[in-house]
C-alpha cells in the first residue's frame, strides 16, 4: 500500500510501534514464499510496517529469486504494508534527507545518488527521524556493516534469527518447523549461518530449556 511518508505520521499521538524493513529481509521471506509469515510476526508483535520504495525496487531487482515477485507483489499490495515514497532531492521530508547523508557521510545529492547500501541508509534516516518524533522503532536489517549504523544511530535493530524466535514464541511457527522455516530462507542471502552456527539455535534451545 503506498503512504505519505513519515512526515505524515508527526502529527498522530506519539509512542507508535514501527518497523523499517531493509531489502535483504524483504528478500529472504519473499523469495521462500514466506512473505505472510514476516508481515504476521510484525504485526502480531504490535507494529506497522515501512518500506522504503529505494527498498523494494532493490529487492525487486533479484526477481529471479525462488517466488519473490510474487509475494514482494503481496507486500505492496497489502493494507498491513506502507510503501513509502522515494526521496528526491528538494524533498519535503528534509530531516530524513539529512539523515541518509549523514549516515552516508556526504552531501545530500551524492548521498542518494551513489547506490550501493543506499537502501540500509535511506532505512536508517527514516527510522531515526521516526524515533526523534516520538515513535518506538525498529529497523529489520540483515547486514552487519547495516546493523552497525543502526546501533550507532542508537535505533533497535531486529534479525531475521530474532523474527522467527518471535515467531515461535507467538506461535506463528510451530517449534518442530523452526530448523526448517530457517533452512528455507537461507538459500536468498549469503547472511544467514547454518543452523549448527546460528544464534537461532542457541536462543531457541535456551528457551525451550526455560519453559
Amino acid at each position: 500500500m503506498s503512504g505519505q511518508g513519515p512526515c505524515a505520521l508527526d502529527s498522530r499521538t506519539p509512542g507508535r510501534k514501527i518497523s523499517v524493513v531493509d531489502a535483504v529481509c524483504c528478500v529472504y521471506f519473499c523469495a521462500a514464499g514466506k512473505s505472510p509469515l514476516l508481515v504476521s510476526i510484525l504485526t502480531t508483535l504490535g507494529m506497522e510496517i515501512l518500506i522504503p520504495e529505494e527498498v523494494a525496487a532493490e529487492a525487486e531487482s533479484k526477481r529471479s529469486y525462488g517466488q519473490l515477485a510474487t509475494h514482494m507483489r503481496r507486500l505492496r499490495a497489502s493494507t498491513k504494508v506502507t510503501i513509502l515514497p522515494r526521496l528526491v532531492l528538494g524533498d519535503e521530508r528534509s530531516a530524513v534527507l539529512a539523515n541518509v547523508a549523514r549516515v552516508r557521510g556526504l552531501g545530500v545529492g551524492l548521498a542518494l545518488s551513489r547506490r550501493k547500501d543506499l537502501g540500509e541508509a535511506i532505512v536508517i534516516g527514516h527510522a531515526r527521524h521516526l524515533a526523534d518524533t516520538g515513535h518506538e522503532v525498529h529497523v529489520l536489517i540483515d547486514d552487519q556493516g547495516g546493523q552497525a549504523l543502526a546501533d550507532m544511530e542508537g535505533l533497535h535493530v531486529i534479525t531475521v534469527e530474532m523474527l522467527l524466535m518471535a515467531a515461535v514464541k507467538l506461535g506463528l511457527v510451530q517449534a518442530g518447523a523452526l530448523r526448517s522455516t530457517y533452512e528455507s530462507l537461507r538459500p536468498f542471502g549469503a547472511g544467514l549461518p547454518t543452523w549448527n552456527a546460528s544464534t537461532l539455535k542457541t536462543d531457541y534451545e535456551q528457551w525451550r530449556r526455560g519453559r
